[in-house]
């Protein structure tokens, strides 16, 4: 059964994907490759070359429907 609790309600968030990720490494100690890091920089650019892309905030609400 999938749960409907919101661990981190967005309108609370008030740091960046980049602190978050860059918190957890510090955290958990990790030194690997960022491989993540380039599709998540176009997912979340302003770039106009990404322009015609789902805004992140609707391709995150798909992917969870």
């Amino acid at each position: 059964m999938k749960s409907r609790r919101e661990v981190d309600p967005l309108p609370r968030l008030r740091k960046t994907l980049g602190e978050h990720y860059k918190n957890k490494r510090e955290h958990y100690g990790l030194d690997h490759p960022d491989f993540y890091d380039s599709d998540l920089q176009n997912l979340f650019s302003d770039s106009p070359e990404y322009a015609k892309n789902l805004p992140a905030a609707r391709f995150v609400r798909h992917d969870q429907a």
